[in-house]
């Protein structure tokens, strides 16, 4: 038996009627009048972690709930690029003023609000007193 007598020898295709077509192309249509079965997308909730290191669950007083920060949005707030975050989770020094351990969650990484604002103040203490050193040396 050739190819084609195979192909020849299977079983007609069905076709749908007229009326399954009509029906299909009205429950289309009232379907796009009705708007989108699906609900309008929410913002991304505030997101806490419950691990085993207390720095992110003392809540300040406020009882608020912490915030992950992305860590793109991390990068621009401190003018850092990727790489610099990355080289600052593995440095000790950094580790010392505050630098807030990353929190992964599906391959993108994430930093605690409250952590982050500490490391920033801490970088600002550090900064002035090194201003202040630096003039103290100079008027000498």
């Amino acid at each position: 038996m050739t190819k084609y007598e195979l192909l020849a020898s299977t079983a007609p295709v069905k076709r749908a009627s007229a009326a399954t077509d009509k029906k299909k192309a009205e429950r289309k249509a009232s379907a796009t009048r009705q708007g989108s079965p699906r609900p309008a997308p929410q913002q991304k909730p505030e997101q806490r972690h419950h691990g085993r290191d207390g720095d992110h669950d003392d809540d300040g007083g406020d009882g608020a709930p912490d915030v992950l920060v992305p860590d793109p949005d991390v990068c621009r707030e401190l003018s850092i690029t990727s790489m610099t975050a990355w080289r600052w989770d593995r440095d000790p020094a950094m580790a010392e003023l505050g630098w807030p351990p990353r929190v992964s969650i599906r391959n993108r990484n994430h930093r605690f609000r409250r952590q982050l604002e500490r490391f920033k103040a801490n970088l600002l203490r550090r900064a002035i007193a090194t201003r202040a050193q630096t003039a103290a040396a100079a008027a000498k």
